[in-house]
């Protein structure tokens, strides 16, 4: 496993501490976790601004949920 070195403000190593002591993890584990849920949320956010900017080049098809369904078969 890698390591990281960084500066955090007074305020928020306070709350990692105090989360620390209240829930009985390691501040690595907290900050290991947050880092890699907000990772996951940026990934998401990228990859849909990507598909966004996609469509909007006309890059990509889109369908309606009517085309989807008569395509399937699905339709009423």
């Amino acid at each position: 496993m890698g390591s990281v070195t960084l500066r955090v403000p007074d305020e928020l190593l306070n709350r990692i501490n105090q989360l620390s002591l209240t829930s009985g993890r390691t501040k690595s584990y907290l900050i290991n976790q947050a880092i890699s849920e907000h990772i996951s949320e940026l990934e998401d956010l990228y990859l849909s601004e990507m598909r966004l900017m996609e469509i909007r080049a006309r890059r990509n098809n889109t369908y309606s949920i009517n085309e989807v369904e008569n395509e399937l078969g699905l339709a009423d």
